[in-house]
């Protein structure tokens, strides 16, 4: 089930668009900036990377796995089989993998059926759960903490948002709204 929820709690995270969307100072101006694409690869890169030192801290991992069981328990609220269905999806890839090796491509091919069609459900699900208000404000607050915590690893990350948000055509300098859940990359 674990790896299901980490793919609902990616969903609804959609972390470089919630990074982008936050109220941050303007950054300081670029000597010669590069094309917008390639500045924009650049400074995802960079915050690609200080979230993944982020996510590993104690207190941000502690944080994700309370947001998991949020998720969860949001889930199984706006639908009474998800909780069902996770439990499944997480043992499908096992069943693809010994069904693989071992050369049964009927069954494989049954299960890629139904991981497709679970894929669509947890697709059609995700938004229902994201929509919850207190959902929305546990995600927030998530998000506001992994975004402290890589302040804390790098005081640049605000200066960074702030002209991520400007190359991609956002407000500069403004007040941002929250980003919406599930948008994402």
């Amino acid at each position: 089930m674990q790896k299901m929820t980490r793919l609902l709690v990616a969903a609804a995270l959609a972390l470089p668009s919630a990074l982008a969307a936050q109220t941050t100072p303007a950054a300081p101006p670029a000597q010669a900036a590069p094309a917008p694409q390639v500045e924009i690869a650049q400074i995802q890169a960079r915050l690609e990377h200080l979230q993944q030192t982020a996510l590993q801290d104690s207190t941000i991992l502690a944080a994700g796995e309370a947001l998991n069981r949020d998720l969860l328990a949001a889930a199984a609220t706006v639908d009474s089989t998800a909780t069902r269905r996770l439990a499944r999806a997480e043992t499908l890839g096992t069943e693809m993998q010994a069904a693989q090796q071992a050369g049964d491509t009927v069954r494989l091919a049954a299960l890629t059926s139904e991981a497709e069609a679970m894929a669509v459900y947890f697709d059609q699900l995700t938004p229902r759960v994201m929509a919850l208000p207190e959902v929305r404000t546990k995600q927030q607050a998530y998000v506001n903490q992994l975004i402290a915590t890589m302040t804390r690893l790098d005081p640049q990350v605000p200066a960074l948002l702030a002209r991520l948000e400007t190359l991609r055509g956002g407000p500069a300098g403004g007040a941002a709204p929250s980003a919406a859940p599930g948008s994402g990359n």
